[in-house]
Parts: structure tokens; C-alpha cells; sequence
């Protein structure tokens, strides 16, 4: 039975890095990532997305996180384990935990498997990523398609400096 998949992207593109995982969906948008897979520009995120995760049985959330690491640091990890310092806890219309949490309620038992690339710059600047969060950005549009096409779950490697990052699960 095939495994519907959705990847949603979800950050206000007005204020530099948060954008990016809008940015990534809208990429990921026109690539072919298989007839079970669909892709969701969330945009500030939402009860409205809480749909996606009952309707799939795996899905991909793609946003920005501020821990303090490098910028373009990249962290994928399952939404279970814990949602650390999301920058959607303060500029989005719910934060991911929430909508974890409202889809849990709802009935959802998705896979949620969380990307989430380290801001550098967050100021009013439409639709521009900083140098490091766009390769970042770039680097998760790649993962994304293998893993999603071909079932492999990527090592991540942190943008900036080229080490490993961990991967809590």
C-alpha cells in the first residue's frame, strides 16, 4: 500500500530567514516527488493545516528554528521527540507542538518527521534569505526529494561548518 506523504513548509516569507520553509515548499512544488506525495506552503501555519497531517500517513514539516547554532545549522528530527525553540512558537498563527497536538485529537497518526534550519537574519525583508540559510535551504530540498523518493533518511551536516549535527531520535 503506497504511503501518502506531504511535506508542508511553513514561515512568513515578509521577515528574511523565517520565509524558508516557504521557500523550500515552493520549490519542492514543482519538482516530481511521486503520485502519493503532495506539497503545502503553510505559509504562518494554522489550525487549517491540521488536515494534512489526518489525511497522510507521513508528513514532512519544513521551518525555521532559532537554538543559537550557526546559521543554515540543519536539525531533522520526529516531531515526538520534542519541538525545541521553533521560530513558529512566536510569529505563526499556532505553533508546530499545537498543531502536533490538534492533530493527535483529531485522530491523526501521521509519521511527523520535522526539518528545521537555523535563522541567521529575521528582519522585515520580503522573500530574501541570508547566504547560509539559502544553502541550507538547498541542501533540505535535496534531502527532501531522497527521502521522500527513495526512502533514505539523510545524515545531516551542519551548512555553516561542515560538522555533523545530531539527530535526537
Amino acid at each position: 500500500m503506497p504511503v501518502r506523504t506531504c511535506i508542508i513548509g511553513i514561515g512568513n516569507s515578509l521577515m528574511g530567514d523565517d520565509g524558508v520553509g516557504v521557500r523550500v515548499a515552493e520549490e519542492l512544488a514543482s519538482r516530481d516527488l511521486g503520485a502519493d506525495a503532495s506539497v503545502v506552503v503553510g505559509h504562518l501555519g494554522g489550525m487549517q493545516l491540521v488536515s494534512h497531517l489526518i489525511e497522510n500517513d507521513r508528513v514532512f514539516i519544513v521551518d525555521a528554528i532559532d537554538t543559537g547554532e550557526s546559521p543554515g545549522s540543519v536539525f531533522r528530527f520526529l516531531a515526538e521527540d520534542g519541538i525545541p525553540m521553533f521560530r513558529s512558537e512566536t510569529s505563526h498563527g499556532i505553533s508546530i507542538p499545537n498543531l502536533l497536538l490538534g492533530a493527535r485529537l483529531s485522530g491523526s497518526t501521521a509519521e511527523v518527521i520535522v526539518y528545521a534550519i537555523q535563522v541567521g537574519q529575521v528582519s522585515p525583508i520580503a522573500d530574501e534569505l541570508s547566504r547560509e540559510v539559502a544553502a541550507a535551504a538547498s541542501d533540505v530540498i535535496e534531502m527532501l526529494v531522497a527521502e521522500v523518493t527513495e526512502g533514505a533518511a539523510p545524515a545531516i551536516v551542519d551548512a555553516a561548518e561542515s560538522s555533523p549535527v545530531e539527530d535526537p531520535r
